[in-house]
């Protein structure tokens, strides 16, 4: 697995950062990370989602930057007071917004599975593109 940077402070606002793309992990890479995390990095604390659900939204975050930008892109989990945030982070300007589906099924959902199994989630531009986020709140 590629190196994982961890930036802990603690259970307030504990971080890992994982590279992705361009020589550094996949989707596969960054659902180990959080499925690592559920298990054994929380503290005891539990998200309201099944951690499936928080996999695979953390999956189509991955996969959705991976296809759309054009250079690496980094993501971020952040233990924080309210919940376990996911940041993505790509080289692209362009928002994220969820579109319509393909009619042949081969692409379009991956916004609105975030969408649905998130609690909140958006996107914001950073200096270098973009990061697209998603909340999963504490039980």
């Amino acid at each position: 697995m590629p190196k994982v940077f961890d930036r802990s402070a603690g259970l307030r606002n504990r971080s890992r950062d994982l590279l992705l793309g361009t020589a550094g992990a996949g989707a596969a890479d960054a659902r180990d990370l959080v499925r690592e995390l559920l298990d054994h990095g929380l503290d005891g604390r539990r998200t309201a989602r099944p951690d499936g659900d928080v996999v695979l939204a953390v999956s189509e975050l991955v996969t959705n930057a991976l296809r759309h930008c054009a250079g690496p892109a980094r993501m971020r989990v952040v233990t924080r007071e309210d919940g376990l945030l996911v940041e993505v982070h790509d080289d692209s300007q362009h928002p994220a917004r969820p579109r319509d589906a393909h009619s042949d099924g081969t692409g379009g959902y991956g916004l609105h599975i975030v969408e649905a199994l998130a609690d909140r989630w958006g996107n914001r531009r950073t200096p270098r593109g973009k990061a697209v986020w998603a909340l999963f709140v504490w039980e």
